[in-house]
């Protein structure tokens, strides 16, 4: 199968990064909450990571039923691009739920790479699923799940720099 061990490279880096977050982030926090921008951020890094990891494991277990390659990168596509799309709107729902402050707190820059990676990772999804690309293969699903790491490290750089400097 294409892109077997990119795929298995992506389970451990989202699996690990969410794990290396998740400590990094009880000693990130000191005392009491982390503010409702930083929530958000937090959020974001475990979604991405999960959805990578998601993402990388679909079709390795897919192709241990012996799907075809181009229904198996079509049908990962559509899952991904589902499970991708809800965990955006989930986000979308809670960024805009956020007051003005808290929202400003986040940051327009920040705000503008992070959703452009995640709609660069959605449409390469999409185009995959549909065939617009041409037959459906691995390389397009592999960028889109490292776009969704991507987005991850984005987020977990800008907290990191809130909370150590």
């Amino acid at each position: 199968m294409a892109g077997r061990e990119e795929l298995s490279l992506i389970a451990e880096l989202g699996i690990g990064f969410a794990g290396f977050v998740s400590i990094f982030l009880i000693f990130a926090r000191g005392e009491g909450r982390f503010s409702p921008s930083d929530s958000l951020l937090v959020r974001s890094i475990i979604l991405s990571s999960f959805s990578a990891v998601f993402g990388a494991l679909f079709p390795l277990v897919a192709n241990l039923y012996g799907v075809e390659a181009s229904v198996l990168w079509r049908v990962s596509s559509l899952a991904s691009l589902i499970l991708g799309s809800i965990a955006s709107f989930h986000a979308a729902f809670k960024h805009f739920a956020l007051s003005r402050e808290w929202r400003a707190g986040v940051g327009l820059t920040h705000s503008a790479i992070a959703w452009g990676l995640v709609v660069a990772g959605l449409v390469l999804l999409a185009s995959n699923a549909s065939g617009a690309l041409g037959e459906p293969s691995a390389a397009p699903y592999v960028a889109a799940l490292m776009l969704t790491l991507v987005n991850s490290a984005t987020n977990f750089i800008t907290i990191a720099f809130r909370k150590l400097l």
